[in-house]
């Protein structure tokens, strides 16, 4: 409860504040570290749920936190945090990501009954595995990018050729006007 007590009141003053105050952050970061402990730990012992399901849980927590983010800011970016609801997203993906955490070390070491070199490793391939696909993922944005940009291009090539299609059609009548003028003209002398 004390723990908790304390993340709600440095979030709460965190949420208020006007502009970054980094002492402020490291508080709510140390917040949703003792917090996020505390959660993990509810959802093992108190809550009888054990390490699998309360990592299973958190993990499907945090996925939900952050689609919902992306879905409604449109990125997930944390540099510029300007608006709460922001800052709400990130501290809930923060949190969640915090209770994650301990969550799965524990599965790992009493579950899985790994050494702590063991689960260390198997964390370090995880976000390893993580790093690789977000770096695909930003290669493949890059590359639908530069497809749209491509694809824009042709567009408006494909438009200015329909003009320059449609002006000279409008020659070719023009034309056809002249020589049938042309020929009556002819006809009638």
């Amino acid at each position: 409860v004390i723990t908790l007590g304390f993340f709600l009141m440095v979030l709460t003053l965190q949420l208020r504040s006007r502009g970054f105050h980094p002492a402020l952050y490291w508080a709510v970061i140390v917040g949703t570290t003792t917090a996020g402990t505390e959660v993990s730990d509810l959802m093992d012992r108190t809550l009888k749920l054990g390490y699998t399901a309360g990592s299973l849980i958190l993990s499907t927590g945090l996925l939900a936190a952050l689609a919902a983010w992306y879905l409604i800011e449109r990125n997930l970016e944390v540099y510029p945090i300007l608006e709460r609801r922001q800052e709400i997203f990130y501290w809930t993906a923060v949190l969640l990501s915090n209770s994650l955490g301990t969550a799965f070390g524990d599965f790992l070491s009493d579950d899985l009954r790994l050494s702590y070199r063991g689960g260390a490793l198997v964390t370090a391939g995880i976000i390893g595995l993580v790093i690789v696909l977000l770096g695909a993922a930003w290669q493949l944005g890059e590359r639908v990018a530069d497809l749209r940009v491509s694809l824009a291009q042709t567009q408006g090539d494909i438009q200015s050729l329909s003009v320059t299609v449609e002006n000279l059609r409008q020659e070719v009548r023009d034309i056809r006007t002249e020589m049938k003028g042309i020929t009556n003209e002819s006809r009638t002398r």
